[in-house]
């Protein structure tokens, strides 16, 4: 008769002295990724199948990796080109990344590019049409906002280079990116989460929304009380040491999956992280998850599960749900 392994114990170290200051970005990585960040940062292990940003990719023609590289690497040369030439044609923007990609050799050879390429240009083409009416009407780019928040064991030291406001004084983020937001008219939350703690440090200098271009997506976060923000970084910071001193029962996915099932909304925690017919859960993310949560019934038993769902993902979820909004 087949009797269930335990699943081993979870490691907790020492809390981590930090050498150095930490950024936005490595707050992000960590609410999108705390199992790998755990093991990367405190282990120095990289056991994670795919590169960052690509793993919840959905199949676009030809291999998904391929055209997530090849749509991010557009996009991030379109956005610079358009921030400093606000009037610029975005489409011959779009052509010259092509081409300047073509010559890398990253795209298809002809004849067999062209249907590949007619399929990328419409999939780009409205966001990137939206990022640039954005920046005619947030004309006025900020001086940089210089960030630097000191806590018990820990310092959050970054700028945010990239405000915009108009000629009311009201200030923007505008980020261009080649993954979908939304789909089927639900957010992907793990792909809001990197965002989320640049959109609190904005706040503290002044109300600023954050606009979110993706491939047929368009998400805004609203601004916050620089007090509220504050505190919500103070919170993530906690949240951060913490899940370096100990492996945190923490997946992103699947918090957020949970947060929607509790809140009445089409949902399935267990199904998002064991995955079901013909695809994988998340526990299949990091070798990690399956060693110590091989299970949904596991991961959700372990006491620190709700508790830092609650901390780190709820003030996003509720923030979005519904005080922010999908641009139409």
């Amino acid at each position: 008769m087949y009797k269930r392994q335990e699943p081993e114990t979870p490691p907790c170290l020492a809390r981590p002295t930090l050498d150095a200051p930490i950024r936005l970005f490595a707050l992000g990585a960590f609410l999108r990724h705390p199992v790998k960040t755990f093991y990367s940062r405190r282990l120095s292990l990289d056991l994670t199948r795919t590169e960052q940003g690509i793993e919840d990719e959905e199949v676009f023609d030809f291999d998904g990796l391929g055209s997530w590289g090849i749509r991010d690497a557009m996009i991030q040369t379109v956005a610079s080109t358009l921030a400093q030439q606000i009037d610029a044609d975005p489409h011959a923007c779009l052509g010259a990344a092509m081409q300047r990609l073509a010559r890398a050799g990253s795209l298809l050879l002809p004849p067999f590019d062209g249907v590949w390429i007619e399929s990328l240009t419409a999939e780009l083409s409205e966001p990137v049409e939206t990022y640039r009416r954005l920046l005619q009407a947030f004309p006025q780019p900020c001086p940089a906002q210089i960030l630097r928040l000191a806590r018990d064991g820990i310092v959050l030291e970054d700028s945010l280079s990239d405000l915009r406001e108009d000629a009311g004084g009201n200030r923007v983020r505008l980020r261009l990116q080649a993954s979908r937001l939304v789909v089927g008219g639900d957010l992907k939350w793990s792909h809001l989460t990197p965002h989320w703690p640049a959109h609190l440090a904005a706040q503290l200098d002044g109300p600023v929304s954050t606009h979110l271009l993706g491939p047929d997506s368009h998400v805004i976060l609203n601004p916050l009380p620089a007090e509220t923000a504050g505190a919500l970084l103070d919170q993530l910071l906690d949240g951060y040491l913490q899940g370096l001193t100990a492996l945190p029962p923490l997946a992103c996915k699947t918090g957020f999956a949970l947060l929607q099932a509790n809140a009445g909304r089409k949902a399935d925690p267990r199904e998002t992280y064991e995955g079901g017919y013909n695809h994988d859960g998340e526990r299949d993310s990091h070798p990690g998850y399956r060693r110590f949560w091989p299970t949904y019934d596991d991961l959700q038993a372990d006491p620190g599960f709700g508790d830092l769902i609650e901390r780190l993902y709820r003030p996003l979820f509720d923030h979005c749900s519904p005080s922010g909004e999908t641009a139409p």
